[in-house]
């Protein structure tokens, strides 16, 4: 055996790992968490699916425990489980959207370290970022936004980005149970910028406007621009008007079409 894998006591490694594994496969927790804390500490390269194994371990350890310090040290444990898993086998953008979320259930009040966290998986994981993440990103960019701890423009880059990737999995996803994932957390997006209060003519016009200079010829984000300013009725400004006479000749769609009939 590998002591790249199991360490200097490969025979104990091997042993909590057949021991804790048996316990997880009948659904008894309990009994596998020293195994399992053995494993983790003294094997941690050895198995992948030790990370995935202990995430459930602690999650019911968490339920369970009445006592409010010892909860925490089994929150803190479940959060190294995700930047270990991350330093021995990757995955770094989506291991961090699990941690943010599990950050979020268990700690609710650390919203700003969970945004630091999906800011970090959204940028690494990019379209293949889970829905679930992607709902969160804008909520707690959304809160940050209300503390007066992020700025209008944020807001709507972020919603912009989640509403991009969710658009390209509705795209490209083909198992309809997923797609009722993903459209149901579009939907929530939309609720979630429509409630932040950082949705308006202004600042819209403003994100797009140096937007539109750049690439005045970018049809993705031409409709970008005009469906946003349809949305929020800020039809009647310059910045529609030219990108919906620029974005006919290029793309002459329905989307086209009716832009240049909103004028």
């Amino acid at each position: 055996c590998s002591s790249d894998l199991y360490g200097e006591d490969s025979v104990s490694c091997i042993t909590n790992l057949s021991v804790y594994v048996e316990f997880v496969k009948t659904g008894m927790y309990d009994y596998a968490l020293d195994s399992w804390r053995y494993v983790f500490t003294n094997c941690p390269a050895a198995s992948k699916n030790m990370y995935t194994h202990g995430a459930k371990i602690m999650k019911n350890m968490i339920k369970k425990e009445k006592d409010k310090a010892q909860k925490e040290n089994y929150i803190d444990t479940l959060l190294l489980i995700y930047d270990q898993r991350i330093q021995y086998f990757g995955q770094e953008g989506y291991v961090l959207g699990r941690k943010g979320l599990d950050l979020l259930k268990y700690r609710k009040s650390n919203f700003e370290e969970a945004n630091e966290i999906f800011t970090r998986s959204v940028k690494l994981s990019g379209n293949k970022t889970e829905p679930s993440v992607v709902v969160q990103y804008l909520q707690t960019t959304s809160i940050l936004f209300q503390k007066g701890k992020k700025l209008k423009e944020e807001v709507i880059e972020v919603y912009a980005l989640c509403v991009d990737i969710l658009d390209y999995k509705l795209k490209t996803e083909t198992s309809a149970k997923k797609l009722e994932k993903i459209s149901k957390a579009k939907t929530n997006v939309d609720i979630v910028f429509d409630q932040s209060g950082a949705a308006n003519c202004e600042s819209l016009i403003a994100l797009y406007t140096a937007k539109f200079e750049e690439s005045p010829d970018n049809v993705v984000l031409l409709e970008k621009i005009t469906t946003m300013l349809d949305k929020y009725e800020c039809i009647e400004s310059d910045l529609f008007m030219q990108a919906a006479e620029a974005l006919y000749p290029l793309k002459p769609s329905a989307l086209a079409a009716y832009s240049l009939a909103k004028l």
